[in-house]
């Protein structure tokens, strides 16, 4: 009970849960780092991706510019870390504590799903590597990476829902509203990624006749 009670001490404080976001945080980048070298090392040349190798990518010139990919990170996990604790803290503030619950749910086990993500390209990725005997070569246009991101975080959407079924905790039920948000948005993205690339495919075929027709002419 001392133990239980100790526990919820710690996850109704914003500062610690605002540290517990910074580990995340590092950890989600530190795979992304990992995943955009093996990609531009060994899978480039077999399998391409039309926008990088996830859906926050790492480019090869930031790989190459060490500073300009630290700035970018501090950047990021400064603005994310701040608007964390405040959020949190505004929550405690003037709400109750099944909404914190929520919101802590909400930011923490999209991580989840994200880290789930990274460890599934790096795994494919080192099965690139030198003397792996995989030959020829694909590449994906930039709606299928919004694609697949939407079929992962709507079945962690549903996994934390069902999680908040059984044992109606909020901390399920806040990841799971990430998820279906994050799943919807991609969802969007890629419709509207994938009708773009047509729009440019219709473009260009009747481009073609039009230049063969000068040719002929002259």
């Amino acid at each position: 009970m001392n133990f239980l009670f100790s526990f919820e001490e710690i996850f109704y404080r914003p500062e610690v849960m605002t540290a517990v976001w910074v580990c995340i945080f590092l950890s989600d980048w530190l795979m992304n780092y990992s995943g955009a070298r093996l990609y531009y090392k060994y899978v480039k040349n077999f399998l391409s991706y039309e926008e990088g190798d996830n859906l926050r990518p790492i480019s090869i010139e930031e790989l190459s510019h060490p500073l300009r990919l630290s700035g970018r990170f501090a950047s990021e996990l400064l603005m994310s870390t701040i608007g964390i604790w405040f959020l949190l803290y505004t929550c405690q503030l003037y709400s109750s504590s099944a909404f914190y619950e929520i919101v802590c749910g909400f930011f923490i086990l999209l991580e989840a799903c994200v880290h789930f993500r990274h460890i599934g390209n790096v795994a494919l990725f080192t099965s690139f590597r030198k003397n792996s005997g995989i030959k020829g070569s694909i590449s994906f246009p930039h709606f299928m990476a919004h694609k697949t991101a939407a079929v992962d975080y709507a079945i962690f959407s549903v996994a934390f829902l069902l999680l908040f079924l059984i044992n109606r905790v909020n901390f399920s039920l806040g990841g799971s509203l990430s998820c279906l948000l994050v799943a919807i948005y991609n969802a969007i993205l890629a419709i509207v990624s994938r009708v773009e690339m047509m729009h440019h495919s219709r473009e260009s075929a009747a481009t073609i006749p039009a230049t063969n027709n000068c040719k002929s002419v002259l």
